[in-house]
C-alpha cells in the first residue's frame, strides 16, 4: 500500500465556510494524510493512503464533496507506481497525470487546469442573490406601510423565504453532518425569532444573510480576478515561421519561411516563431534574428525595457519593443518561465503560514465556546431568577441567546489569514520575487541578520579580467587566457563566465574540454589535448606550492597589491602556469539597498571565499563595519558560520546565487536566490528568488512581509472586536438579529477587502 495524491478541480467555487468544512470532513475519513486547498484556484489536494488494486477513493471524495453542497468535481490522481499485480486492474481507470518540473524553478506542475471554470456563473449567481434579495427589502419595507396585519406579515414572509432559499439547503446539509455552521445557526435563529413572534427581526436576518453571502462571494472574486491578473500577460496565439514549402500560409516577408498562426500551445521546443513590435512575446525563446527592447515588467518587475540582441533569452508575458524579432522556442507552453511562476504561487498559497494555522486552531475552539455562551445566556439568568423566587422573561434571554449564536461563527478569522497570506504572495510576484510558502513570508519580516555572498551577489556577475600573468615556461598569455576561459566556460562560478566571455570577445578559440568536474569552493578541473589541467584558487595549493608560486610572483599573494580576485591555472604535470586578476565592481544600487535595510533595523553581513584584502576593500566601499566581514570562508564552512549567527542572532536571512551557497542557504531561515541566473541548485533549496537583479527588491520585500503581517493581526483584531462588542450588546440586551448578522458577515467582507487594500508600501523598489 503507498501513499497517492488526488487533486480535485471544483468547477462550482466555494465560500469560505464550505471550505473550512469540507476540510474537516475529508480529514476525518479513514486513510487521509494531509488535505490542502487552494481558494484562489479552487483546487484541493488529498493525499492518502491508497491501495492500487482498489478504486474507490474518487468515488469516495466525490461523495463527500457532493455532501458538501458542491457539484461533482474532475478527479485526477497522481501516485507512485503500483505493483505489477495490480496494473492490469487499474489500466481502464484514466491514466496518472505525470508531473512536469518547471525549468530551473524545479517546481512540479499538475496537468493544466483553468481555475477560472463556473466562476463568472457563480458571479452571476450572487448578483442575481443581491437582486433578490433587494427585491425581499423592498417587498418588507412596503409591508410595513400595509393597510392589514395580514399583508404586513405576507410581506415579512416573503423575505423570509427569500432569504431561506439560499440558507436552508446548506443548514440542512450541515445537520445532516452534525457540523455546526454558520448557515445552521442563522436558521435556528430565524426559526427562534418566529417562537417569540418577531417575524420582523426574522425577515431582516434572512435578508441580510443572503446579502452578505453574496457580496462576500463578489469580493473573493476580486481577489482572484487580482490574482488572475498576471495570466493576461501571455497571448494564447503565435506567429509560426515554418519553411515556404510545408505551408501554404499568407506569404512572411523572408522569401524562406511563410507565417502560419497557430495555438501557442502547439508550439513545440526548436520550432521558430516571429514577434512583431508591440506584441507579447507567447513562448521562451532564443533569439535568432532582431534587435529590440523588451519589457519584461510582467516577469521582473523591472520598470525600464530591456535591450535584446541575437542568442538572448526572452521570455513568455514579455511585451516586445519596437523590432520585430526571431525565436527558437526553447520551452512549451506549460514549462515558461511565468508558467513556473504562477504554479509556483499557486504552491505556496496551498501551504499555510504559522499565523494562519494559529489563527485555525484558535477557530476550532472559539465556536464551541461561543456556543456554549449562547446557550449559558439562554438559561442561567432565567434559572439564577427562578431560583430567587422571581419570574424569569424566558423569551427576553432567549432572544439574547440568539443573538449570540449567530456570533459563533468564526468566519471572518478564518478568512483573514490566506486572503492577506495570497494577497503579499500575488505583489511579491508582480515584482519578480518568488516565494516559496507562507512561511517564508511570514518569516522575511522577522529577520534580524542578512548574510550576502559576495561575488556576484554584491558584485557584478561579469567581473572584468584586469591582468594575465603567464609563467616563464609557457611565455604566451593568451594561451593562458584559452585554458582558463576553457575550463571556466565549464563552471557555474561568475568568474569561470567572465574568463569565457573576455577569450570570446578577444577573438580567442576555446579549447575542446573534456572529463570536466566541479570542485565547490575550489575550482574546476578537467582534460584538454589530452592534459589535466585545473582553474582555482590560491586555496588549491599546498604550503610547498605556494612557497613555489611566491618565488615567480612575489606579488600574487601580497594583500597590498591584489585589488580584486586572482585565479590560478594549471596542470597536473607542470604545476602553476599563471594566473588571472579580476577587477571586481559592486552592483550599482547595492549600497542604497544595504543602507536601506539598515534603517529597517537589519543587519548586513558580507561573506567572501575572497582573501581578507579583497573582501575588506569591497565591504568598505558598501558600508560593512570590519565586524561584519568574513573572508576566505568556504563553502562548507559558510553553512557553519550562517548556523552561528542564527544562534547569535535568531532568525537570520542567506542571499547568494550560486552551487557553493547553497548549504549556507539551507540553513538559514529564509535563503534567498539573488535572481533567476542563479544555479538551479540555489534555485531549489532557496525560500525566496528575485528573477530581477536589484537588490533593491530586499528592503521593498521586508516591508511587505511586515505589512502584510500588520495587516493579518489587524484583521484578526477587527473581526474579535466585531464580535467581542456584539457579544456584549447581546448579553446587555441592546442587540438585534440583524445587527448581529451585519458583525458577522459584515466582518467577513470587511476583512477582506482590508486585506485587498493597498499595503502602504513603494509600489516599486526604492530608486
Amino acid at each position: 500500500m503507498g501513499v497517492a495524491r488526488t487533486q480535485l478541480t471544483l468547477p462550482k467555487p466555494l465560500d469560505a465556510r464550505r471550505i473550512g468544512s469540507l476540510k474537516h470532513d475529508l480529514e476525518r475519513l479513514p486513510g487521509v494524510l494531509a488535505v490542502e486547498f487552494d481558494w484562489e484556484a479552487q483546487r484541493l489536494w488529498v493525499d492518502h493512503l491508497d491501495d492500487p488494486c482498489e478504486a474507490s477513493w474518487s468515488d469516495r471524495l466525490r461523495h463527500q464533496l457532493e455532501m458538501a453542497d458542491s457539484v461533482a468535481p474532475c478527479p485526477s490522481t497522481w501516485s507512485s507506481s503500483p505493483p505489477v499485480a495490480c496494473r492490469a486492474e487499474s489500466s481502464s481507470a484514466s491514466p496518472p497525470a505525470t508531473p512536469r518540473a518547471l525549468p530551473g524553478l524545479n517546481v512540479v506542475t499538475p496537468p493544466p487546469v483553468d481555475p477560472g471554470v463556473g466562476e463568472r456563473a457563480h458571479a452571476r449567481r450572487a448578483q442575481l442573490r443581491l437582486i433578490r434579495a433587494g427585491l425581499g427589502g423592498l417587498v418588507l419595507v412596503a409591508s410595513a406601510f400595509a393597510p392589514s396585519p395580514a399583508w404586513q406579515r405576507l410581506g415579512q414572509a416573503f423575505a423570509i423565504v427569500v432569504g431561506l432559499v439560499e440558507i436552508a439547503p446548506a443548514a440542512w446539509l450541515a445537520t445532516r453532518q452534525r457540523r455546526l455552521g454558520i448557515h445552521a445557526l442563522v436558521v435556528a435563529a430565524i426559526l427562534g425569532a418566529l417562537v417569540l413572534g418577531e417575524w420582523n427581526e426574522a425577515a431582516a436576518l434572512a435578508l441580510l444573510f443572503a446579502v452578505s453571502e453574496a457580496l462576500e462571494t463578489l469580493t473573493l472574486q476580486r481577489a482572484r480576478d487580482s490574482i488572475r491578473a498576471l495570466l493576461a500577460q501571455t497571448p494564447t496565439t503565435a506567429n509560426r515561421l515554418v519553411p515556404a514549402s510545408e505551408s501554404a500560409s499568407n506569404s512572411s516577408p523572408d522569401s524562406a519561411f511563410q507565417l502560419e498562426t497557430v495555438p501557442a500551445a502547439s508550439i513545440r521546443p526548436g520550432e521558430r516563431i516571429r514577434v512583431r513590435a508591440g506584441e507579447a512575446v507567447p513562448l521562451d525563446g532564443r533569439i535568432v534574428a532582431g534587435y529590440t527592447q523588451v519589457d519584461q515588467r510582467a516577469l521582473t518587475g523591472e520598470s525600464v525595457p530591456v535591450a535584446k540582441h541575437p542568442g538572448d533569452e526572452v521570455f513568455a508575458g514579455s511585451i516586445n519593443g519596437e523590432g520585430s524579432i526571431d525565436l527558437v522556442v526553447s520551452r512549451d507552453h506549460h514549462h515558461t518561465l511565468l508558467a513556473g511562476i504562477l504554479e509556483r504561487v499557486r504552491a505556496a498559497r496551498v501551504r499555510r503560514a504559522p499565523v494562519e494555522r494559529s489563527v485555525e486552531r484558535f477557530a476550532s475552539w472559539y465556536t464551541p465556546a461561543v456556543f456554549g455562551v449562547a446557550v449559558a445566556l439562554m438559561l442561567l439568568p432565567p434559572l439564577v431568577v427562578l431560583a430567587q423566587g422571581g419570574v424569569p422573561v424566558w423569551s427576553d434571554w432567549f432572544f439574547r441567546g440568539l443573538v449570540a449564536l449567530i456570533v459563533a461563527c468564526p468566519c471572518a478569522l478564518v478568512i483573514a489569514t490566506p486572503v492577506a497570506v495570497v494577497r503579499g504572495l500575488t505583489l511579491a510576484a508582480r515584482r519578480g520575487i518568488l516565494i516559496k510558502d507562507g512561511d517564508a513570508l511570514e518569516a522575511l519580516g522577522k529577520l534580524r541578520l542578512l548574510a550576502f555572498d559576495k561575488t556576484g551577489t554584491l558584485t557584478r556577475d561579469r567581473l572584468q579580467v584586469a591582468g594575465i600573468h603567464a609563467a616563464p615556461s609557457v611565455g604566451d598569455p593568451d594561451w593562458i587566457l584559452r585554458i582558463a576561459a576553457s575550463l571556466g566556460d565549464h563552471s557555474s562560478h561568475p568568474l569561470g563566465r567572465s574568463l569565457a566571455d573576455h577569450a570570446r570577445a578577444r577573438g580567442l578559440e576555446l579549447l575542446e574540454v573534456h572529463h570536466a568536474r566541479t570542485i565547490p569552493g575550489v575550482g574546476v578541473e578537467a582534460e584538454l589535448d589530452g592534459q589535466s589541467y585545473w582553474l582555482g584558487s590560491p586555496r588549491v595549493l599546498d604550503e610547498r606550492e605556494r612557497d613555489q608560486v611566491r618565488r615567480g610572483w612575489p606579488d600574487l599573494f601580497q594583500p597590498s597589491a591584489v585589488e580584486g580576485p586572482v585565479v590560478l591555472v594549471g596542470s597536473r604535470a607542470e604545476g602553476v602556469l599563471g594566473w588571472v586578476r579580476f577587477h571586481d565592481q559592486e552592483r550599482p544600487e547595492a549600497r542604497r539597498a544595504l543602507d536601506r535595510l539598515r534603517d529597517q533595523g537589519l543587519i548586513p553581513w558580507m561573506i567572501s571565499g575572497d582573501s581578507q584584502a579583497v573582501a575588506a576593500r569591497m565591504g568598505e566601499r558598501l558600508g560593512f563595519p570590519p565586524e561584519q566581514i568574513r573572508a576566505e570562508v568556504a563553502p562548507g564552512h559558510k553553512a557553519d558560520l550562517i548556523e552561528t549567527l542564527r544562534d547569535q542572532y535568531g532568525p537570520i536571512g542567506m542571499v547568494g546565487d550560486g552551487v557553493n551557497d547553497t548549504p549556507a542557504l539551507a540553513s538559514a531561515t529564509v535563503g534567498i536566490a539573488a535572481h533567476r541566473l542563479a544555479s538551479g541548485a540555489a534555485l531549489e533549496t532557496a525560500d525566496v528568488v528575485l528573477l530581477a537583479e536589484d537588490l533593491t527588491r530586499l528592503p521593498w520585500l521586508i516591508d511587505l512581509s511586515r505589512g502584510t503581517l500588520a495587516r493579518i493581526y489587524q484583521n484578526i483584531r477587527i473581526a474579535l472586536g466585531l464580535k467581542a462588542a456584539v457579544l456584549g450588546l447581546a448579553a446587555l440586551g441592546w442587540a438585534s438579529l440583524w445587527l448581529a448578522i451585519l458583525a458577522d458577515v459584515g466582518a467577513t467582507v470587511l476583512v477582506v477587502a482590508n486585506a485587498l487594500r493597498d499595503l502602504g508600501i513603494d509600489r516599486d523598489p526604492i530608486r
